[in-house]
């Protein structure tokens, strides 16, 4: 079932307590290109994150990822496609810079994914899979713009 998006502030808090997803970092930008502003070590790995748009009292979920190792790990790979890394790092950094000059505010928050035991496998990260859910449910605008960018590199 799709949720609403953009949620209230209020909405968004509530969808993040029923998935549990927790503040994780800013994202900034410094007229040039996107940047965290604080990364800490979450040391488990097997997260799924999303980055929300502030503006004003509106929240829109705009990305969904995952993060096979930890979110600093993941972190760091998406500052090099920032600097021009790749053609999706751009396009994301393009969009951030784009909304802090508009005024409105990013964030990343992030939940550990399950685990399961598939195939006799025991503690199997369902990170791929809840990334496809949580994509489903909230139809961020910057993983299909994302795909188009690369598709059309």
């Amino acid at each position: 079932m799709k949720i609403k998006n953009p949620m209230t502030k209020e909405e968004f808090k509530k969808f993040c307590k029923k998935y549990i997803f927790e503040a994780y970092t800013d994202i900034k930008s410094n007229d040039k290109h996107a940047y965290f502003s604080n990364l800490t070590n979450w040391p488990e790995k097997g997260y799924i994150y999303l980055w929300s748009e502030e503006d004003g009292d509106s929240v829109t979920v705009v990305y969904v990822g995952k993060a096979g190792k930890t979110m600093k790990d993941r972190c760091i790979q998406h500052l090099g496609g920032f600097k021009g890394g790749s053609k999706k790092g751009e396009y994301l950094s393009d969009k951030i810079v784009a909304g802090c000059k508009k005024g409105k505010c990013y964030r990343i928050c992030a939940r550990l994914s399950d685990k399961k035991t598939i195939v006799d496998e025991e503690e199997i990260s369902m990170c791929d899979v809840e990334e496809k859910a949580f994509i489903k449910k909230l139809d961020p605008s910057w993983n299909k713009m994302g795909r188009k960018a690369r598709n059309t590199a």
